[in-house]
């Protein structure tokens, strides 16, 4: 299927005057897959379009448009984005608020159009299809959109950049809430058996599939940078608490989980590659986990202790505590006072770190949308959008010496390190004979690797670095031996 005949029409766009954005309030604002450019939406028909690339703070303004039957409004939103090669969509009002009826010329609910031309994509379905309900670019280029009413995605593709075809349409199964990641995989939601999967489009296969407890409501979903983690947020409506899930995407394992009642508003995967954190937004407080290992920090909602009253709060989110005494004080209804909580509390030994400071540089305001993307944040102020580094390049020491952030630090890249290392060794050894040519060490941010060799062994070695002493623990070193070692200890 190719593009239709009307694909060079100019629709009807008003181009306004540069500083007619100022002041206005946003509704939503969205990036392109490359980080290229920033499309913000206002609520009274008009777009602005911003340029990220070459820019260190403040978004170049390439224009404001103003298209008349713009849908604002909620669930039409899912079809508001942009791509890299200049193309916005947009939801439209099904119904002309002007004539009360479907315009006979348009029967869509949503437009593609180039910003830089105006012109108009129009795309032919292989069903015919007038209504969509989500629509995404992706980091391939393509576009995905996919029609609730019928259950059905679509993959269009541009062919020698001239001609856009649908390059396959998908029946999928019913499902209560739809995610598409930026790399063009559908997460599906069947609120009955309380099921998430997770599917390849484009390998038509199941990349995971994950159940959450059956008492609790889908809220939303988050996935990692390189598509390995998947965080879920859900609520227990009955006792209002609110869950955290983090799923591992290859084997499907609930790898760690949180319970507070504190209400989350957002929440996000940052440093995927300097050490890895969940930060998540509670009302005007940030704070910071090892996703990796959620199920023993405790509930920093029982940090305030004039917040809380029933006993039974604190033995619920304290469930990994053996000592009876304190079980039996709660379970008698005895009062806690501030060293009963810190002695359950180091049982779990983790604590939620208070992430505020990382925002103080970053005027961020709650009320206005902002998006967080390969560890940049894109916020707004005044009318204009800018951007900026959420994650220091320093990170592990800004975690350890500014956050005072002490808790572990999980990197899925480590393994590529360490067997990149190896091989380089090994492959020296062999052409030179030399045990200890160089190569033989790794140095990363806080950790340095080394590779030990010798007649009678072969034996990986570590150590963390100290930034209290701003010196390696190098007294300290780990070891593991990959082969027996026939050496006396």
């Amino acid at each position: 299927m190719s593009i239709s005949d009307n694909s060079q029409v100019i629709i009807p766009i008003e181009e306004v005057q540069e500083n007619s954005y100022e002041n206005k309030q946003f509704s939503k604002i969205v990036c392109s897959p490359h980080l290229k450019y920033v499309a913000a939406l206002y609520k009274d028909n008009y777009i602005s379009i911003w340029s990220v690339v070459g820019q260190e703070k403040y978004l170049k303004h390439e224009k404001t448009l103003r298209i008349d039957n713009i849908c604002t409004k909620g669930e039409d939103e899912r079809i508001f984005a942009i791509s890299d090669d200049k193309y916005v969509s947009i939801g439209l009002n099904k119904v002309d608020p002007k004539v009360n009826k479907v315009d006979p010329n348009d029967p869509y609910n949503f437009k593609i159009f180039d910003f830089e031309t105006k012109k108009k994509l129009s795309l032919t379905f292989p069903d015919w299809q007038k209504e969509i309900d989500f629509l995404s670019f992706i980091d391939n280029g393509d576009i995905i959109m996919v029609n609730t009413k019928h259950y059905r995605a679509y993959v269009f593709s541009n062919k020698d950049d001239i001609a856009w075809v649908c390059k396959s349409m998908i029946e999928l199964k019913y499902f209560n809430k739809l995610y598409i990641t930026p790399k063009g995989k559908l997460i599906l939601f069947n609120d009955p058996i309380y099921e998430i999967t997770m599917w390849n489009i484009e390998k038509l296969s199941i990349e995971t599939c994950v159940l959450i407890d059956w008492d609790c409501t889908l809220k939303s979903i988050e996935i990692s940078e390189e598509e390995e983690l998947l965080l879920v947020c859900a609520k227990n409506e009955e006792n209002e608490e609110t869950r955290l899930y983090v799923f591992d995407i290859v084997s499907g394992r609930n790898i760690s989980s949180f319970i507070t009642k504190s209400e989350i508003n957002k929440f996000h995967l940052i440093a995927s590659k300097k050490g890895e954190r969940l930060l998540y937004i509670s009302g005007n407080q940030y704070f910071l986990m090892d996703p990796y290992y959620l199920d023993q920090y405790i509930d920093p909602y029982l940090y305030y202790f004039d917040q809380y009253t029933d006993p039974y709060l604190l033995m619920q989110n304290l469930i990994d505590t053996t000592d009876d005494s304190y079980l039996l004080m709660l379970k008698n209804n005895n009062p806690i006072d501030e060293s009963d909580y810190y002695n359950l509390q180091s049982k779990k030994s983790k604590n939620p770190i208070d992430a505020s400071k990382l925002f103080k540089r970053i005027q961020i305001q709650n009320q206005e949308p902002y998006i967080i993307r390969s560890d940049k944040i894109i916020y707004t102020i005044d009318g204009r959008v800018l951007i900026e580094e959420l994650v220091p390049n320093n990170w592990v020491k800004y975690l350890r010496k500014d956050l005072k952030d002490t808790n572990s630090i999980t990197t899925t890249y480590t393994i590529d390190i360490i067997t990149e290392m190896i091989n380089k060794i090994l492959n020296n050894n062999i052409l030179n004979g030399d045990y200890n040519a160089d190569k033989k060490e790794f140095t990363g941010e806080f950790l340095k690797w080394g590779l030990e060799l010798g007649d009678n062994l072969v034996r990986l070695t570590v150590v963390d670095f100290n930034y209290d002493s701003e010196k390696w623990n190098d007294d300290k070193k780990k070891h593991l031996d990959i082969l027996p070692s026939f050496l006396d200890e």
